[in-house]
């Protein structure tokens, strides 16, 4: 019997101010037709019973990824390489305890292969706990091939962000609307900005934008996107933290993709032949 597993765990936090001790006093878990809902005093969001996605979701009140367009305004994993895919039709187990409750997505194709998406809320936390795991069992068919690409991502659509940064060295503001609507493509997702050379990025920055520059070592501690609440009295941020990388693909020294509006977790990838 062939068997494969990844597995990942990571925090999502917001708030650029420490709340970690910031207690919140109850979980509340809501079911509908179409979705689970979790919320402690801090945060809210919605999980698609088919998809696993986060939608909806909002800090002390300020919705942090905008609205669903296609597949921005949410936070999921996928897997563009295709060699593990999800069904559309996942069951799910909504699981709780004294100070903490979560919702565990598992999709069983017909060929052996099993995805398993996990979001987890704890009632004193500004954050939000994730785990992905992966898992293939065929006797017949003893090898799926590559892994290739297995990610999550925190894609927004809006929302209060205004500056991306990977690590304390590497920071900028995002582009402006008149410097995407003017940028020029010059290869793959990298974009010509200089039209608007007034535009807060170019002037920090670059003339360039592409999501490579603000790749880093997989080591790195944290990476995100910070702004403002539309009352401009509170700095938010968005925060990939990841808890333990015993499984991630490629050794110490593999760097991969980090931010670029959109927060990416890579558990495995194509990226420096690392799969």
């Amino acid at each position: 019997m062939a068997f494969c597993s990844i597995s990942s765990m990571f925090i999502l936090l917001f708030s650029f101010t420490t709340l970690l001790w910031t207690a919140a006093t109850s979980i509340q878990v809501h079911e509908t037709d179409t979705s689970i809902l979790l919320a402690n005093d801090l945060i809210s969001f919605g999980l698609l019973k088919t998809t696993s996605a986060i939608q909806n979701l909002t800090y002390q009140d300020v919705s942090l990824l905008g609205t669903v367009d296609g597949l921005t305004g949410q936070a999921y994993t996928d897997f563009p390489s295709n060699t593990f895919t999800t069904t559309g039709n996942s069951s799910y187990e909504i699981v709780t305890g004294s100070d903490w409750a979560g919702v565990v997505f598992t999709d069983n194709d017909t060929v052996g292969s099993t995805v398993q998406r996990s979001w987890f809320l704890h009632d004193s936390e500004p954050g939000i706990h994730s785990f992905v795991r992966l898992a293939y069992y065929n006797d017949t068919v003893t090898s799926k091939g590559e892994l290739g690409e297995s990610r999550t991502m925190f894609r927004p659509n809006g929302g209060p962000w205004t500056h991306i940064i990977t690590n304390r060295e590497q920071w900028a503001p995002l582009p402006g609307a008149a410097a995407v609507a003017n940028e020029v493509v010059v290869q793959d997702a990298t974009w010509y900005l200089g039209n608007t050379p007034d535009d807060p990025y170019v002037v920090a920055e670059s003339d360039y934008f592409t999501k490579y520059q603000f790749a880093d070592n997989q080591t790195n501690k944290a990476h995100g996107l910070f702004g403002h609440s539309p009352d401009n009295l509170t700095t938010l941020g968005a925060w990939w933290v990841v808890n333990q990388k015993d499984t991630f693909f490629g050794g110490p020294l593999h760097g991969d993709l980090m931010v670029d509006g959109i927060i990416y977790n890579k558990q495995s990838t194509n990226h420096g032949g690392a799969t």
